[in-house]
C-alpha cells in the first residue's frame, strides 16, 4: 500500500533511455495519488550514478530528516 511509504525522492537522467520521463511522471502520479510526498530529480546525463543526484539525495534526507544538534560529538 503506497501511503505507508516514506517521502521519496526519484532521480533519472534527461538523456534516460531505460528509466524514461514517462515511466518517471506514471510512478510520481501512482505515489502522489496514494498520498507518499514525491520529489523528482533530473539530472543532465542518461542512466549514471550522477554527482547531482548525489548532492540532491543529501539535501532530501536533511529535509525528511533534519539533523539534530546535541552539542555532543560522535
Amino acid at each position: 500500500h503506497v501511503a505507508a511509504l516514506p517521502p521519496v525522492l526519484i532521480g533519472r537522467g534527461e538523456h534516460e533511455e531505460w528509466y524514461t520521463a514517462a515511466q518517471a511522471a506514471h510512478d510520481v502520479d501512482v505515489l502522489r495519488t496514494g498520498g507518499v510526498a514525491v520529489s523528482e530529480h533530473v539530472f543532465p546525463a542518461g542512466h549514471v550514478r550522477h554527482r547531482s543526484f548525489a548532492e540532491r539525495a543529501g539535501e532530501f534526507l536533511d529535509e525528511i530528516q533534519p539533523v539534530r544538534h546535541t552539542g555532543v560529538r560522535p
